[in-house]
């Protein structure tokens, strides 16, 4: 991943961090605040690993399961979401669940 699409991926995901944090999300802010400390470090793998984790991309309880009830707090998370995923599979990340990730894609 070059330096400008890890420093998109960083400020998209530390707004969807704050996101999480002001709906009182914790524990899903926490797997996000995981894979920015990855980035920051620089460390491929481990951003790698953190990002595509259950707790991000999963089922119930991962961040991609939230339901936000307040509709501009819901889209302003969709398409906070939809970019990420987007940027991740423009940087070659593939993982079988991206295809039951399509609300996020439209």
């Amino acid at each position: 991943m070059d330096e400008k699409d890890r420093s998109e991926l960083k400020k998209l995901l530390t707004e969807l961090y704050e996101l999480l944090r002001e709906e009182s999300f914790s524990v899903q802010s926490k797997y996000i605040l995981k894979s920015i400390y990855a980035l920051e470090k620089n460390d491929e793998e481990l951003f790698k690993k953190r990002i595509l984790s259950h707790e991000i991309l999963g089922g119930a309880g991962s961040v991609s399961d939230i339901a936000l009830f307040d509709n501009k707090k819901r889209k302003e998370f969709e398409l906070l979401f939809n970019k990420i995923i987007l940027k991740l599979k423009k940087n070659g990340y593939k993982v079988s669940w991206f295809s039951s990730l399509n609300k996020y894609l439209k």
